[in-house]
């Protein structure tokens, strides 16, 4: 979190983004969001991108991602991919156990 850089444009910050980062940490939010989790899960999912975590924190996931399930075809090996955290620390304790990376 100490690096700043620009892009000229969405797709090329979100490659940016993906690509230097050993984990992932999803807040409550829009449409970006969903998109940026979309991309990366499915880039996890597909064996395009290395195994890496990908924690989605508070409380509004679970929900959406069950019906994700019941609605799309969403499998329990695609959610084996993401990992649910109800705090910050907590996120964060997943990142370091699953990346051994110290913040």
């Amino acid at each position: 979190l100490t690096d700043k850089v620009a892009t000229d444009h969405f797709y090329d910050r979100l490659q940016n983004l993906i690509m230097r980062s050993v984990g992932f940490v999803a807040l409550r939010g829009g449409m970006g969001t969903v998109t940026e989790i979309s991309l990366v899960w499915n880039k996890l999912t597909t064996g395009v991108l290395e195994r890496r975590p990908l924690v989605l924190l508070g409380d509004a996931w679970k929900p959406v991602v069950s019906a994700w399930q019941k609605h799309l075809a969403v499998s329990d090996a695609d959610v084996s991919f993401l990992d649910f955290a109800d705090t910050a620390d907590e996120a964060a304790n997943l990142i370091i156990q699953k990346t051994a990376v110290a913040v």
